[in-house]
Formats: C-alpha cells, structure tokens, sequence
C-alpha cells in the first residue's frame, strides 16, 4: 500500500528572504513552495507531503520550516 499524499499551506510570520526561501526549499526537501503577499508581508509555504497521516505532514513540515532561524508557522491550513 502507498503512502498518502497531503497537500497543506504552513503560513509563516513574515516574508522569507531570497536567502532564506533558498534554505526553506532544502530543509523541505522540494516538496514545498514558497509564496508571500508583500501586501501583508506574510509569507507561506505550501506543501505537498507523503505522511501517514496529515498530523504527521504537518508536524514534520513545521519542524523544517523552524529550522530556518526567525521563520515561524503561525497557521496551517489544508488546500484540498
């Protein structure tokens, strides 16, 4: 049997970097993408994560994106 795929936005605190949008592509291991509003400056990533569950796809997808100093995720929200 597979592994499910989940498909998620992490919005983050802020707009990352070029810098860090580069670190945030490795730390996510190219399964996320990085978008951000300059209208509200907030940043986001959505995800698209093989998991066993959505917690997991999450949660592991929280950890990379904190892995990058003064980046948080202060929402998570499904795309589909």
């Amino acid at each position: 049997m597979s592994t499910p795929v989940f498909d998620f936005a992490l919005r983050l605190n802020r707009a990352p970097t070029d810098d860090e949008i580069e670190v945030l592509y490795e730390v996510t291991g190219g399964d996320g993408d990085v978008e951000w509003n300059p209208d509200t400056g907030y940043g986001a990533v959505t995800v698209n994560r093989e998991a066993d569950t959505l917690t997991d796809a999450v949660e592991s997808a929280v950890h990379a994106v904190e892995q990058v100093p003064g980046l948080r995720v202060v929402r998570a929200v499904t795309t589909t």
